[in-house]
């Protein structure tokens, strides 16, 4: 029977052991150790599984550029919108496992349908080949055709109006498109960065995950430990003490049902309160006949003492024979020799006491005999049972020896692989560091050229100036140059930069489209998930299991143990261990527990009593103590007696007046006064004493008479008591066979409890597997977050850069023709006009033009003295003025215009003559010209300027210092007015100079009060500066010193 109980919960530890192989990480600490419940003892409190913590580690350290890599993966999202094609993926698995031919039958048709689903992912990789493909080759062509001075290599450039407009919007383009790129290259470094930080957080990540599962091995074992060592140990001691010691834990609770339900207990109750009477009485009768022995002695003591006292007052009459009397009185009254002993008595008590302990001893015995007669009915199946416990135990200890070196083979393997990865990982360190060095390598190539186009461009940009384009400087050529030199290395790299990154694309845009299916399961779901897909029925079912029709899945493992499921539920294993055969195994041992019991027979069982016996001594107690033998009056008799003939205390106060009054003899009275005092001393010492042992002795007697009344009721309750034990004794049997089945009850409750502990602890609490679910997207989650996603940062950087040096390269080679010098001069083309526009300008030329834009141009003109008040001037010849400058300054050729230059910055020519200095010792140049145009009114005023100039032309004038009485002079330049009046441009009156230093003069004295501001107007041109930075201008082509600059 034992054997059956035993086996079951071998078989339920077994159960528990095999489990806790298939989980992955916890971490045990000490638990609880289970106890049977002190209140009910058929009920054991068990204690809780140490806990499984959840994994350690997971938070990944570095810093990861979060924005950067999101831009990579959203443009991964954009170019494959709909992810992975999860439908297609299960379908090409169950289409390969169910017919193995489609695929080579209808790959054509699959083909196209593959590219379909990664069409945008192809199209970028098609982009990315023709990039490769095409640069190089439009690379060449492209420098062919400008060594053949075609493709803008020929070094001409047709000047335009808006010529500096075209160069700035070139100029700021080129800089942003550079200045992406630059970003670009940042980031690129940021991602080599980002690159070598995953490659740490791989490996702290494998330490982590290994560390992990080797700590968990551990746990796992600890938790053995407790299930085998705690509670099945607990179970099976508490199994073999019970059945050890079945003779206590049968013949005990019988003895229970005696003492309680048979009556017995009030027997003894009754004895014990006998025994404790008879223990009273005792004591009594010893103190008085203590006290009895006591009172002899101090009447003796009195005796001698009182003798003594009249002997001295003798003597002190024989000085004074009337001074004292009654001496004769000073004697002991009571003989207490005459009382009677109690020994008698106590003998009696005594041997009373002895029986009533032999009848407490004889039940007792009754009892105490009831466990080892069960045992000996039992010992046989007892011993066999033990020796079936000793060989289940043994049969744990080698199962869990050998769970456990499969443990510590695999906690070694581990620690192998973790020092192979150390080992390992110098080199592992050493080639990432050549590729953190290779990646550095694309980073400076791409620096070179951002260095190029910004050396360039700001060469080009700091030395321009406006002059004609075959006169720029050599700075700004080699500004040009440089930028044509960052062109040529964009088409060597961005080849090789755009293979990298379409290669990188290409592998990381299908990781990174994996790990959002991998980290919510969709992935396994239509893998290997699916039955009949990798194999027939469920791939993992057959894996762990053995039987692929059980539907054991990934995604459902991994669910449930993020759920907090213990191994056992989310590894389906009660398909493989069914606890309903256990529990059979349990319910078989009561058949064995049956055996038990009938073992147990009431009928062998001696625990008869002899009631009659008990009954006849208990009456024998009332003769065997002779109380009754105790002669009270003669106790009363002497107790209550004086003990002297005379009150001492009186006594001595007469004396003491004796020795007071006057006329007692001065001699005598210091005796008097000490017999006095020894007489209290004697009333204090032994006659006060004496009376309260005699009160006492009374006191005794009156207890003992009451012990005496009490011990005849309890004699008589006992008797009673013992009436009703003995028929209560009957229904023994029928409680040994209650007690025998509920000992075998209790047995097996001890293998149920286990049963269902056990089953509980596998099911809900023993090796919880969310760690599992943990590390699972623990070690999805860092991939992506870090090997993957820094790999997509690398391309997406790259590609970043890539992508714009194609605008760079056109916007470099447009603004490259800005800054170089020209070989020849463009010829003129004259621009189309419109017929609306000519109609336009046809009708503006008989209206009067209006000149408000020359009111921000009049300069300071000092009034001219002289005879005649007129202006000297020469007379004016063909003039052509070439200007070049920000205003179109039209060429004059007898008052009409030829051509117009395009407005550019304003600068100084250097091999220009010097026409005059201003007041600050400054070079400056002389005014623009200034065309009236060809409508009506501009021909009138200057043919009334014309008129003006002929009349004064005898009387032109210039000296250093001359003053008539209309006009003055200055500096050798003639001002004056006409007709009393300043000459204005507004007005259209002109003024004339003999020579051109003398104009230059007077224009410096005319524009330095204020600058001139002229808007420009189709028919005019003009030039604005101010005094500090001169009046700037275009290059003169050819100006005599007998022509004139007209206004």
């Amino acid at each position: 029977m034992a054997a059956f109980r035993t086996r079951s919960c071998v078989l339920a530890v077994k159960l528990c052991l095999w489990l806790t192989i298939l989980s992955y990480t916890t971490d045990c600490v000490g638990a609880q150790l289970p106890k049977v419940n002190p209140d009910d003892s058929s009920t054991i409190i068990w204690g809780e599984l140490p806990p499984v913590p959840m994994a350690t580690n997971m938070t990944s350290p570095g810093s990861r550029p979060s924005t950067l890599a999101a831009m990579a993966e959203g443009f991964v999202d954009l170019v494959q919108p709909k992810g992975l094609p999860l439908d297609y993926i299960q379908f090409a698995l169950e289409t390969v496992y169910n017919e193995t031919s489609y695929y080579e039958d209808n790959w054509q048709t699959e083909m196209w349908k593959i590219m379909g689903l990664f069409v945008g992912i192809i199209v970028c990789v098609l982009f990315g080949i023709l990039y490769f493909i095409i640069l190089p080759f439009v690379g060449f062509i492209f420098s062919c055709c400008r060594c053949c001075d075609r493709c803008g290599g020929k070094r001409v450039q047709r000047e335009s109006k808006h010529m500096g407009c075209s160069r700035v919007t070139l100029t700021l383009f080129f800089f942003c498109f550079t200045g992406i790129i630059c970003a670009g290259m940042a980031f690129t470094n940021v991602s080599n960065e980002f690159l070598k930080t995953s490659v740490t957080v791989f490996k702290d990540t494998a330490d982590n995950t290994l560390g992990d599962m080797e700590s968990y091995l551990g746990a796992v074992n600890e938790q053995i430990e407790y299930m085998v060592d705690t509670e099945y140990g607990y179970v099976d001691t508490l199994l073999t003490e019970n059945l050890e010691e079945i003779g206590d834990e049968i013949g005990g609770p019988v003895g229970d049902y005696l003492l309680d339900e048979g009556g017995l207990q009030q027997v003894l109750d009754s004895i014990t309160n006998i025994s404790s009477t008879f223990s009273e009485m005792e004591r009594a009768l010893n103190e008085i006949e203590s006290l009895r022995s006591e009172l002899i002695n101090q009447s003796t003591i009195l005796e001698s003492e009182l003798n003594q006292v009249a002997t001295n007052l003798d003597a002190i009459n024989q000085e004074c024979s009337t001074c004292i009397s009654d001496i004769d009185k000073l004697v002991v009254n009571v003989n207490y020799t005459k009382l009677p002993s109690v020994e008698t008595q106590i003998d009696g008590v005594e041997e009373a006491s002895m029986l009533a302990t032999n009848i407490t001893v004889e039940i007792n015995t009754v009892l105490a005999d009831i466990p080892s007669q069960i045992t000996d009915m039992t010992s046989n199946e007892v011993q066999d049972a033990l020796v079936q416990l000793d060989a289940a135990e043994k049969e744990v200890t080698d199962a869990f020896d050998g769970i456990n070196k499969t443990i510590s083979d695999f906690v070694g393997t581990l620690s192998d692989a973790k020092g192979q990865l150390d080992d390992s990982w110098e080199d592992v360190t050493v080639y990432s560091q050549y590729m953190y060095y290779a990646l550095i390598g694309v980073t400076c190539t791409i620096l070179l050229i951002i260095m190029f186009n910004l050396i360039g461009l700001t060469m080009g940009t700091f030395s321009y100036k406006d002059v004609h384009p075959m006169e720029r400087s050599r700075m700004s050529n080699a500004g040009g140059n440089v930028l044509m030199a960052g062109v040529f290395f964009t088409f060597v790299f961005a080849p090789l930069l755009m293979f990298i990154t379409c290669v990188a694309f290409f592998v990381m845009s299908l990781g990174t489209l994996t790990c959002e299916p991998l980290l919510t399961y969709d992935l396994l779901r239509v893998t290997i998930d699916q039955p009949n897909v990798i194999t027939e029925g469920y791939y993992l079912g057959g894996v762990v299991l053995d039987n692929s029709s059980i539907p054991l899945t990934a995604s459902g493992i991994l669910t449930e143990c993020s759920e907090g499921s213990t191994v056992f539920t989310a590894f389906k294993f009660d398909a493989m261990y069914d606890f309903d055969s256990i529990k059979q195994k349990l319910d078989e041992l009561q058949t064995e527990f049956d055996n038990i019991t009938d073992k147990i027979d009431p009928k062998d069982l001696n625990y008869d009593f002899p009631f009659a016996e008990f009954a006849d001594d208990l009456n024998k107690l009332r003769d065997t103590t002779e109380l009754g033998s105790i002669n009270q009056t003669q106790y009363d008799t002497l107790l209550d007696a004086d003990i002297t003939g005379l009150n001492l205390t009186e006594y001595a106060n007469k004396l003491q007046g004796i020795a007071e009054d006057p006329g007692t003899p001065v001699s005598v009275v210091a005796n008097i006064t000490a017999e006095a005092e020894a007489i209290r001393n004697i009333q204090d010492s032994t006659v006060e004493p004496m009376q309260a042992n005699t009160n006492q002795i009374q006191i005794q007697l009156d207890a003992l008479m009451a012990l005496e009344e009490q011990l005849d009721a309890q004699i008589n309750q006992t008797i009673d008591a013992i009436g009703i034990a003995e028929l209560a004794s009957n229904s023994t049997a029928d409680a040994v066979l209650n007690i025998s089945e509920e000992y075998a009850e209790r047995l097996l409750g001890y293998g149920y409890q286990f049963y269902y502990q056990i089953e509980y602890q596998v099911k809900n609490d023993f090796a919880e597997c969310q760690i599992i679910s943990s590390l699972y997207a623990y070690s999805i989650q860092s991939t992506c977050d870090y090997p993957i996603a820094s790999l997509n940062t690398f391309w997406f950087t790259v590609g970043w850069c890539v992508f714009f040096y194609v605008p760079s390269i056109i916007v470099a080679v447009k603004l490259a023709k800005y800054y170089r010098i020209m070989d020849e001069e463009a010829p003129y083309r004259a621009p189309k006009k419109s017929k609306k526009k000519k109609k336009q300008e046809r009708r503006e030329s008989d209206e009067e033009m209006p000149m408000d834009d020359m009111d921000h141009g009049t300069g300071y003109v000092a009034p001219m003295h002289g005879n005649n008040g007129h202006q000297q001037v020469s007379h004016i010849q063909n003039i052509r003025l070439h200007c070049v400058g920000p205003d179109n300054i039209r060429l004059v050729d007898n008052g009409r215009p030829t051509s117009m230059m395009p407005q550019q910055n304003p600068h100084y020519v250097p091999d220009e003559p010097i026409l005059a200095y201003n007041d600050l010792g400054r070079p400056m140049a002389p005014p623009p010209a200034y065309n009236p145009g060809p409508s009506k009114i501009a021909r009138n005023k200057l043919a009334v300027f014309k008129e003006m100039l002929k009349d004064q032309e005898d009387n032109a004038y210039a000296g250093p210092s001359t003053s008539t009485a209309g006009g003055a002079s200055r500096n050798g330049v003639l001002f004056g007015t006409f007709g009393d009046r300043q000459m204005s441009f507004e007005e259209g009156e002109w003024y004339q100079f003999q020579n051109t230093s003398n104009m230059a003069s007077a224009l410096q004295r005319s524009i330095s009060s204020r600058q001139p501001s002229f808007e420009d107007r189709n028919p005019w041109c003009r030039q604005q500066s101010s005094i500090d930075r001169g009046w700037l201008w275009g290059r003169q082509q050819a100006i005599g010193r007998d022509k004139m600059w007209v206004l």
